[in-house]
């Protein structure tokens, strides 16, 4: 997650939109160990810190960036990807209910909605996952501001 974290932000000054897909870790182990752990009897008890929040930090510094975002949910997904996107300071995120036999992991399709700044939603019919991401940027292409390039 950190070296993720780097990278974004290295790069994000030539960017000007940033779609945040990826799920890295939220939590890291708060000690770095070199070299192997060994086996004790009692078990190991691990203790964890925050990763840092790539997306909030992208939106912190959006300097007119469209900034989208994913919620992958198990209960309110609606309610916690409003919240997200406010908190978070994106333009759009893209909302899923990975409880949902035939959406999210491990499976060929998804069902999403589009949550949009104003707290409207719109829900996509399920399907395939190519075909969704297709979605996706259509739907990028018409909220971003014309005069960006994409």
């Amino acid at each position: 997650a950190g070296d993720m974290y780097e990278s974004v932000m290295e790069h994000l000054d030539w960017s000007t939109i940033v779609i945040k897909a990826a799920a890295v870790g939220d939590y890291t182990p708060s000690e770095k160990v070199n070299g192997k752990i060994k086996k004790g009897e009692n078990g190991m008890i691990l203790s964890l810190k925050r990763t840092k929040d790539i997306l909030e930090a992208v939106g912190g510094r959006k300097n007119g960036r469209f900034v989208v975002g994913f919620a992958a949910e198990t209960d309110n997904l609606l309610e916690h990807a409003k919240e997200k996107l406010k908190r978070k300071n994106a333009d759009l995120f893209i909302a899923n209910d990975v409880s949902i036999p035939g959406a999210g992991f491990e499976t060929e399709t998804n069902l999403i909605h589009f949550v949009y700044r104003d707290g409207k939603t719109e829900e996509l019919p399920g399907e395939a996952k190519t075909e969704i991401a297709g979605k996706i940027f259509d739907k990028i292409r018409e909220l971003k501001p014309v005069n960006a390039r994409l």
